[in-house]
């Protein structure tokens, strides 16, 4: 009797009834439980620490006692004039102009007077035949989202090779 009592626990433990079943009540004793509410108060870490402040007996006999100085009439006394800081220290007069005449201008043609011809170097290179270039179809040009000088620009993300 008790093992038919167990076998039919877990036939309807497994059967497809009971799996909604088991996944509804601990989802909802899961959702319950995880949401209790903290009742500790955090402490505030910008307050300044408090100390309770521990008072010392000292013997009124072995303290000498305070001189009395008696502050009298306040003196009185003007202001004197205020100094006076110029701002202007790096500001000068321009001085006269210096005027420089041009003359005629000198020619220099090369071969000529000191003026030497320039060296020539025979260009000796390869010939090659210039490739079809490779078309590639890329997307339209990006911008950035704050743009007031409305620039684009073409990345690998518009379909560029790098």
């Amino acid at each position: 009797m008790k093992k038919n009592i167990q076998t039919a626990f877990f036939y309807f433990l497994f059967s497809r009834k009971a799996v909604p079943f088991i996944i509804y009540n601990l989802s909802f004793i899961i959702f319950f439980t995880s949401c209790t509410e903290s009742t500790k108060q955090r402490p505030n870490s910008f307050a300044p620490k408090v100390t309770e402040a521990k008072g010392k007996w000292i013997n009124p006999d072995s303290v000498e006692k305070p001189k009395t100085i008696l502050a009298g009439i306040p003196v009185t006394v003007k202001a004197g004039q205020p100094t006076v800081n110029p701002t202007n220290l790096n500001v000068h007069i321009a001085g006269e102009p210096k005027v420089t005449l041009a003359g005629t201008p000198k020619v220099c043609t090369p071969g000529q007077d000191s003026f030497s011809l320039p060296k020539t170097i025979p260009a000796i290179g390869k010939t090659k035949p210039a490739g079809i270039p490779e078309v590639v179809i890329a997307k339209d040009a990006a911008a950035k989202d704050v743009n007031p000088a409305n620039f684009s620009f073409y990345k690998t993300l518009q379909g560029l090779k790098h």
